[in-house]
């Protein structure tokens, strides 16, 4: 059997953020630098202070 690889689990917001794009990307070249599985979850909140209903 093989060499055993990390996983790696990443939640963001979204994707439309520039920091969160970023971020994501540096993620993923870490992973490929350290032979890990990199697993990135989109989610938002529920009812945030700051939503605009418009």
């Amino acid at each position: 059997m093989g060499k055993k690889r990390h996983n790696i689990a990443l939640l963001v917001a979204g994707f439309e953020n520039t920091f969160v794009r970023q971020l994501c990307t540096g993620a993923m070249t870490a992973a490929t630098e350290t032979d890990s599985n990199l697993v990135v979850f989109p989610g938002k909140f529920i009812n945030p202070p700051y939503y605009d209903k418009n």
